[in-house]
């Protein structure tokens, strides 16, 4: 998605890579920083340009992962997924 909105405007590509920054320094999650990136770039977009069939045209890959990273979410909220930086524990035997 950040090569799509590098492609429709580098403003929003930058502003995505710094949103991602930021939420993956304070929060540590990978999937959630990219969610919100995800989640916001169509909604800026529109803010920006107010045109309905390219928000339609981004909401697409925004469903599509926003689906890849339920399971994510739930392990954020279970507070099992693993945070950035840390290491994979090691399963007990």
């Amino acid at each position: 998605l950040l090569g799509l909105s590098l492609a429709l405007d580098w403003r929003f590509f930058l502003i995505g890579i710094g949103i991602t920054a930021v939420i993956l320094l304070t929060a540590r999650y990978i999937a959630l920083a990219t969610l919100l990136c995800t989640v916001l770039l169509p909604i800026g977009w529109f803010w920006e340009t107010r045109s309905v069939p390219e928000l339609l045209i981004l909401l697409i890959p925004t469903v599509c992962m926003v689906q890849k990273h339920i399971i994510n979410l739930r392990r954020i909220a279970d507070g099992t997924e693993i945070k950035f930086g840390e290491k994979k524990k090691p399963e007990d035997k």
